[in-house]
């Protein structure tokens, strides 16, 4: 029983240092600190990087909305659900948004060391 606890901690902890790496690469891309980026403010230059963030953690990483909530400032759960929901419609409805999702995409999975060909498509 503690083998399977302790298996799931370190699976847990690999998956949020998954989620600071993501949350990294979006900040690089758009030239903001972390600090700012998981801030209170709703101005405009950090919200879409924010949800954009929320976005790719909640695709490509297995937590809990609670705790990607939790890495992305203390946000609410719906709030990760609503910014997640918020970017599957633009990239749905918006081909440009769609590619620029792509390019970003590409820069974490290149900085991650992932191969193009486990790129999530939109």
């Amino acid at each position: 029983m503690e083998n399977r606890r302790e298996e799931k901690e370190v699976n847990c902890n690999g998956q949020e240092e998954l989620a600071e790496l993501i949350i990294s690469e979006v900040c690089k891309y758009f030239e903001i600190t972390k600090e700012f980026m998981c801030s209170n403010t709703r101005k405009r230059e950090v919200v879409l990087p924010r949800q954009l963030a929320t976005y790719f953690v909640a695709e490509n990483v297995q937590l809990t909305l609670k705790k990607m909530g939790k890495i992305l400032g203390n946000k609410h759960h719906s709030t990760v659900i609503y910014s997640r929901n918020v970017i599957a419609d633009r990239i749905y409805v918006e081909p440009i948004f769609r590619r620029k999702v792509i390019v970003i995409e590409k820069a974490i999975k290149k900085s991650l060391f992932l191969p193009e060909s486990e790129i999530i498509k939109p």
